[in-house]
């Protein structure tokens, strides 16, 4: 009786589970390496937000730098809350566009996962009539 083999495509679960790791780490390689094509989105996700956090993080610490005493003696602190948002919030929509990668990733990695665990499992027994 030869026993069903996995689908094509379908990784192993040592190779599912270093996908998920990957996609830890940056999003979307993970994805590509376990075969799913749609890992280029994530990578440009997690790319670009890593990219968006790291250029406007750095602004926002310079520009904090250059400010901090005349906003540490200003009365108001909505106003530098409000001034303090318009410096940071691209570093903030990189986060959130990392953030959307990873979890895009994540779930691509548990979709892995799962299917390396259903390719891995023995095949149903069958009632043998005599």
């Amino acid at each position: 009786m030869k026993l069903p083999s996995a689908p094509p495509g379908s990784p192993d679960r040592k190779k599912a589970w270093s996908c998920l790791l990957s996609n830890l780490a940056m999003p979307g390689i993970g994805s590509l390496t376990g075969g799913r094509g749609i890992g280029y989105g994530q990578l440009i996700f997690g790319a670009g937000g890593f990219a968006l956090t790291m250029i406007f993080g750095l602004h926002f610490i310079f520009w904090w730098l250059a400010n901090r005493d005349r906003l540490a003696a200003s009365s108001d602190p909505a106003a530098n809350l409000a001034e303090a948002w318009l410096a940071v919030r691209f570093a903030v929509l990189g986060m959130a566009a990392f953030a959307v990668g990873l979890l895009w990733a994540l779930f691509t990695s548990l979709s892995l996962i799962r299917q390396a665990r259903r390719a891995a499992s023995p095949p149903p027994l069958r009632s043998v009539r005599r």
